[in-house]
């Protein structure tokens, strides 16, 4: 996907962290250069990664952080994620990204914390231990997506992620349940 709109945006100076840093060091610096917005989209264990071992950049950069850290790393809450990212990009402003392999839509959050859903979707929040009982309003249980843009595929899927609903519907992610399967499209990069 983010191949896709890199492609789509006509920039030739585009690169990925995985293939070489130091051409993506050298990108982020010809964008800041020519004062064009810069977006830096990845997986949260890989920005986290490049920050630590790549910055202090100063400049202001868009960051969107998806996917968490795939026992990769220290598993840990958005906050001190977003908290662990800025030592590396002090004035970037994050925005985090939630979806999966599985279903069709995304979700997106400009504070990197209250993710809202696209009208394809419904979040359903259950009882950790009864996934046919709903949670109120704010209470925190399992995440479970009906994704109607999944046309002739399964429309549900049960996350094994923690989080809650809040009272304008924004969804907040807490964490994975504790002893569930690592999962992500990501793993499969080698």
């Amino acid at each position: 996907m983010v191949d896709h709109f890199m492609n789509a945006s006509g920039q030739n100076d585009k690169a990925f962290i995985d293939d070489n840093p130091t051409l993506l060091i050298q990108t982020i610096k010809s964008y800041l250069k020519s004062n064009r917005k810069l977006c830096l989209f990845g997986v949260s264990y890989a920005i986290l990664d490049f920050a630590m071992n790549h910055g202090p950049i100063e400049d202001h950069i868009l960051i969107i952080e998806t996917g968490g850290m795939k026992g990769r790393g220290k598993e840990m809450v958005k906050e001190e994620l977003h908290k662990q990212i800025l030592k590396g990009f002090p004035n970037a402003s994050i925005h985090s990204e939630y979806g999966m392999t599985e279903l069709q839509s995304q979700f997106y959050a400009r504070d990197g914390m209250n993710f809202m859903m696209p009208f394809s979707a419904q979040v359903h929040i259950s009882e950790i231990n009864d996934p046919f009982s709903k949670r109120k309003e704010g209470k925190t249980g399992l995440i479970n997506i009906i994704d109607l843009a999944n046309l002739d595929t399964i429309s549900f899927i049960e996350t094994q992620d923690i989080g809650k609903l809040d009272a304008e519907g924004r969804l907040q992610i807490m964490g994975r349940l504790d002893h569930s399967d690592i999962r992500g499209c990501n793993l499969l990069y080698v």
